[in-house]
């Protein structure tokens, strides 16, 4: 099944599916090693979403974007949501998780945070895509 096209995402339209896992993007119909699916209501920020929304990039990509993309193209499940040690703190993936939670999905592909401390680090280096 393919979302349908959204022009305006600040809130979910609601002809977007509700609930359930978000979709993985097209061609990938499972998640890699490693990654789990995690339910999105257990998941916590370190920063409220006010801050998170308003610390959008500098090169223009803000939560709504990645709304539409999602929405759009499904979820990429090789940039999963990365959670510290407690397996609830999101360390990496605050946006995304905020997009979801936007979209109205229960569900998101996470990792545990790697222990060694440059992989960590690694988890911050720009991503190309």
């Amino acid at each position: 099944m393919v979302a349908p096209v959204v022009t305006d995402v600040r809130v979910a339209p609601p002809d977007l599916p509700r609930g359930g896992r978000v979709p993985l993007a097209r061609g990938l119909a499972a998640l890699p090693e490693g990654v789990r699916w995690a339910d999105v209501s257990s998941l916590r920020t370190m920063n409220p979403a006010s801050d998170i929304a308003a610390a959008a990039g500098d090169d223009g990509f803000t939560v709504e974007k990645l709304m539409k993309r999602i929405a759009e193209e499904g979820y990429d499940p090789t940039r999963p949501i990365t959670v510290g040690t407690d397996g609830q703190t999101v360390v990496a993936g605050n946006h995304r998780l905020l997009a979801v939670r936007r979209l109205g999905y229960d569900k998101i592909p996470v990792q545990s945070a790697p222990d060694d401390p440059a992989a960590l680090l690694a988890l911050f280096a720009p991503k190309e895509g």
